[in-house]
């Protein structure tokens, strides 16, 4: 009966989880910052060659992240 009670509560933990993470939230809830003092960026545009472009220029044997 015990091992019941805590598979019960750890399915209202996690539901109440997602459902914190899947919400919507209401867009009154966002405070207005004003407008940006930084300029718009360009947009982008993604290309299959440019794809495949990248994916060739990655270097499997090193490790991923900041290089010094």
């Amino acid at each position: 009966m015990e091992s019941l009670y805590r598979f019960h509560t750890t399915a209202i933990i996690l539901n109440r989880q997602l459902q914190d993470a899947f919400t919507q939230i209401s867009s009154e809830a966002i405070p207005d910052k004003g407008s940006s003092p930084h300029s718009s960026m360009s947009d982008i545009k993604i290309t299959e060659n440019g794809i495949i472009q990248q994916l060739q220029n990655l270097k499997i044997h090193k490790a991923s992240g900041v290089d010094p």
